[in-house]
């Protein structure tokens, strides 16, 4: 539902009573662990996000995991995940096996105290400038990576204890991970074996000409999976843009402090890196060694005017996100005044409506640059007076109010509405199954005996193509298909066929081992060791992965937050 955020935001202008209403909210999170003031302690459980062992999880405790798995993404990948439905369904399963395994680590006693937090920083690469620390590189890599989500150096470290305490319990349940002898000398056997091999390519072309699908079968295969052509809901509506160019007019200079404060909390962003010293890379340039580069911080008047520029955009923006709410505010049904109508308002406002859809969910819409946002507002949208406009959603340049226009909900279309996916979806299907009986009955004539590979493949108009022996750790540029074939040779022996095995561009490959070679045991003793962590590594992500879920098991976990049957969509 629409709020009055105009006078909410006239209302915290008070700073005396913005204080007192802080310490209400400080409250109600830290102290109670729960965003509900004065509760009963029946009231707060039924406010939680889900229970473990007896015990309430709160929905602050997930929300505050959800960061910290947010985080873990985005220091392995370099950026923050996308925030989707379906990124937000996984990151928030990742959450509560986070928080089963960090109260497990609690349970047994583990802890990391900051001295070993501070070493766990200090000794990462990343953070490393010239083999030593760097405070800069630290505060930059938090700054490109977290800084978009107002998290920083305490968060940071506070993840690292986190991860410490996982890392532990993870390292205790990997124990029972195992590579026994046997499966260490099937992979030797795997990598170092020697594969002689002959093989028929089976190409789309060879069945495509004579592939054909009457009309009378495509009811058939529409039948078979109607929902496959089920067209998504939709919505359509009507919507008003107050861009932050408009409101760039009549400016004053920031004051002095304002621009010193941003360069002071940008300094990441006005650091670039410099060569060294001369001494320093005249060293390196003895040595054909690439020139050592050092951070450096551009001077305040060299950045000045980009920080004046930035500081105009940030106060157009408030200017425009102002006005967006005083939109919202004239059409909302609880203000005083009887509200005027969307179209009243934005010509009070002097800006044009447009229409955007009808789109779909995930559909991006031209020449709207609010992401997904922009969707979820226009699917959460009713056809009541409290509820058919949104609150202003915050755009690349500027704030975006929708109302709803039109919806429509999720429907199996008549065949004759889809009738061209049909019959471009039923001739695919059609050349894959020609393809797949050719490639069977090449091998099934084979192994009858009443033929070899090269007739077979000589009758049907192909070749045989016979590349060098080849293993898994050597090269075999003239086999293309080797790293598609090795994974199926793995259980192979000589005169066998592999199951028909199927390329990027959807060619068959019909293959039989010639030879299969054992590899010499000379080499198994040095990679034993290698052979083993590979399997424990492997093992060890499923194991740990298991245990976690086992965690939540044993406690008795339930999420409060997960959707009922029956509970309402939010389509309309």
């Amino acid at each position: 539902m629409a709020m009055l955020i105009g006078k909410f935001h006239k209302l915290i202008q008070s700073r005396l009573l913005w204080g007192a209403f802080l310490v209400l909210i400080v409250l109600s999170f830290v102290v109670w662990g729960t965003p509900f003031l004065f509760t009963s302690k029946a009231d707060r459980e039924a406010g939680m996000a889900g229970t473990l062992n007896g015990k309430g999880i709160s929905r602050a405790e997930l929300w505050d995991a959800m960061a910290h798995v947010r985080a873990a993404v985005a220091f392995s990948t370099g950026r923050m995940p996308p925030i989707t439905e379906e990124t937000e369904s996984i990151l928030k399963k990742a959450a509560w096996r986070r928080i089963a395994t960090l109260r497990e680590a609690g349970r047994l006693g583990f802890s990391s105290g900051a001295a070993e937090v501070q070493d766990a920083i200090r000794s990462q690469p990343v953070f490393q400038q010239g083999g030593k620390f760097s405070l800069e590189a630290y505060r930059a890599m938090l700054s490109r990576v977290l800084g978009e989500s107002g998290l920083g150096e305490r968060f940071f470290e506070e993840h690292v204890r986190q991860e410490l305490l996982l890392q532990r319990v993870r390292m205790l349940a990997a124990q029972a991970v195992l590579a026994p002898p046997a499966d260490v000398e099937r992979i030797y056997g795997v990598l170092e074996d020697e594969f002689t091999v002959e093989y028929v390519e089976l190409k789309r072309a060879l069945v495509e000409p004579a592939v054909t699908v009457p009309d009378a079968d495509l009811k058939a295969f529409f039948d078979k999976d109607p929902s496959r052509y089920e067209i998504p809901p939709k919505v359509t509506v009507k919507v008003v843009h107050f861009a932050g160019s408009a409101f760039t007019n009549g400016l004053a200079a920031p004051p002095a402090e304002d621009i010193e404060d941003y360069y002071d909390d940008h300094r990441a962003k006005f650091t670039i890196q410099v060569p060294a010293p001369a001494a320093t890379n005249a060293a390196a340039g003895a040595t054909n060694a690439a020139p050592e580069m050092v951070a450096k911080l551009r001077p305040l008047d060299e950045v000045k005017g980009e920080i004046v520029a930035a500081l105009h955009a940030e106060t157009a923006m408030n200017r425009a996100e102002q006005a967006s709410v005083d939109f919202v505010n004239r059409i909302a049904p609880e203000r005083r005044e009887k509200p005027v109508t969307f179209e009243e308002a934005a010509k009070a406002a002097a800006v044009e409506i447009r229409k955007a859809g009808p789109l779909s969910r995930n559909e991006s819409v031209k020449g709207i640059a609010a992401g997904p946002e922009f969707n979820r507002a226009a699917f959460a949208l009713v056809d009541t007076p409290e509820e058919y406009f949104s609150n202003p959603v915050r755009g690349e340049g500027g704030y975006y109010v929708l109302a709803l226009d039109a919806k429509a909900p999720a429907r199996i279309p008549d065949l004759a509405e889809v009738k061209a996916a049909v019959a471009a979806d039923a001739r695919e299907a059609a050349v894959e199954a020609a393809l797949d009986a050719k490639a069977a009955k090449l091998i099934a004539d084979v192994k009858a005996g009443t033929t070899t590979l090269a007739d077979a493949a000589k009758a049907a108009g192909l070749a045989v193509v016979a590349p060098p022996a080849f293993t898994a750790t050597g090269e075999a540029k003239e086999n293309p298909h080797a790293e598609r074939m090795l994974p199926e040779l793995a259980t192979c022996n000589a005169g066998e066929f592999t199951p028909v095995i199927r390329t990027f561009d959807d060619t068959r490959l019909v293959v039989r081992v010639a030879a299969r070679t054992p590899a010499s045991r000379g080499k198994l003793a040095d990679m034993r060791r290698s052979i083993s962590d590979l399997i424990l590594r492997e093992r060890e992500s499923a194991f740990v992965r298991a245990y976690e879920e086992e965690l939540l098991k044993r406690g008795g976990f339930v999420d409060k937050t997960a959707k009922k049957p029956g509970d309402k969509d939010d389509e309309g």
